[in-house]
């Protein structure tokens, strides 16, 4: 939710501000999941941390395990694990008694006013707040269903954002699944708006980035391995929490596989509310080079058949180098959207890259604004 945030702190500052949004809005996946106890207070900078805190929970601690199970008890054996601080200053060594604290103590408070770690939470109830917030913002205009297609600029002026309807919008079925309908037969017509600045929260695909350099400039950092993120609501929690599933994040390590686990918040926008739970996976060798056979509904239940059955879980999303250039005059894409961006395609360990994200955002607007009016 990059662009609500940076529209949200914007606007909270008093700049006038338009936010172009492709979709309708009502369409939201999760990808990100995570976000720390500093992220929350650029929430409450916006008076939204309150209903935010009411519909998130602590994160799971994290252990790394193999699959060579404990000749004792049955489970993984353990090679490494961490819990979060529940209370105190968030001093090292202060660990809660149990996975998951009691409700009294579920936020107590550390020196920066919340519990310190990481929340988690469910995209899509995330953004709703946002853009309520930014409904009640008379500064921000928000369009939905818009694109933008073409930037002009004026080094000294303004830049030119061309906008027009978008080509096609997603759709919710009865079941809770969507699907994009592409519009036809519609006529299409184009506005010219002029700005003072073009800020780019666009995605890994930015449109924005494109018209600052079409070459794709990215920096290899030797890393080339494939994932797949497959999210997943459960039908059942009390029946699967604990037994098929461990409450603790947990990460995967053998010869052939690689998983990560991280049990999420809950899906909110489900016609039947159920615990959300976020699997990365190594793409395994048998897959790779083919997109089409990685992402149908055998594979993923392949994936997934090491800890749940078909009629266990209701799929939600299954998908599978950063840039040089980022600035030209008066349009640009913040390197760290482009980092947050890029890492929601990432395994469960870059949470903190959205974090950040938030943090510079908050820490930004102070300046930018700044530099604007004065």
């Amino acid at each position: 939710p990059v662009g609500l945030i940076s529209a949200a702190l914007f606007g909270n500052a008093g700049l006038r501000v338009l936010a172009i949004e492709r979709t309708d809005g009502s369409h939201v996946r999760p990808r990100a999941t995570a976000m720390d106890d500093e992220n929350v207070r650029t929430l409450l900078k916006l008076g939204i941390a309150e209903e935010f805190l009411s519909k998130s929970l602590p994160a799971a601690p994290m252990q790394i395990v193999t699959e060579y199970t404990n000749k004792d008890s049955g489970d993984p054996t353990l090679l490494f694990g961490v819990q979060h601080p529940t209370k105190g200053v968030g001093k090292p060594g202060n660990y809660p008694e149990v996975i998951f604290p009691s409700s009294d103590k579920l936020h107590e408070k550390c020196h920066n006013g919340f519990r310190p770690g990481s929340y988690l939470f469910y995209q899509p109830e995330l953004e709703r707040m946002l853009r309520e917030y930014l409904s009640k913002l008379p500064s921000v205009e928000t369009r939905y269903s818009t694109e933008c297609e073409a930037i002009k600029q004026n080094r000294h002026e303004f830049a030119e954002v061309h906008v027009g309807p978008s080509k096609g919008s997603w759709q919710k079925q009865s079941g809770g699944e969507w699907i994009f309908v592409v519009a036809e037969n519609e006529t299409k017509s184009s506005e010219i708006l002029k700005t003072k600045f073009v800020i780019g929260c666009d995605g890994a695909r930015s449109f924005v980035r494109s018209c600052i350099n079409p070459v794709r400039d990215y920096i290899s950092l030797d890393y080339d391995k494939k994932w797949i993120a497959i999210d997943i609501m459960l039908n059942n929690e009390e029946e699967i929490m604990g037994k098929k599933i461990s409450s603790w994040s947990q990460t995967l390590c053998n010869d052939d596989t690689q998983c990560i686990i991280i049990p999420c918040s809950y899906c909110y926008d489900m016609p039947e509310k159920g615990r959300h739970i976020r699997f990365d996976f190594e793409v395994p060798s048998s897959y790779k080079g083919s997109k089409e056979k990685l992402q149908s509904a055998e594979a993923i239940q392949e994936l997934l058949s090491t800890w749940l059955e078909p009629e266990d879980y209701k799929l939600i999303r299954a998908t599978g180098k950063l840039r040089v250039l980022w600035i030209i005059n008066r349009v640009f894409v913040p390197t760290f959207c482009l980092c947050i961006s890029l890492s929601l395609s990432l395994p469960g360990f870059t949470e903190m890259a959205r974090s950040k994200g938030f943090h510079r955002w908050r820490c930004m607007v102070s300046n930018f604004t700044y530099s604007i009016l004065y």
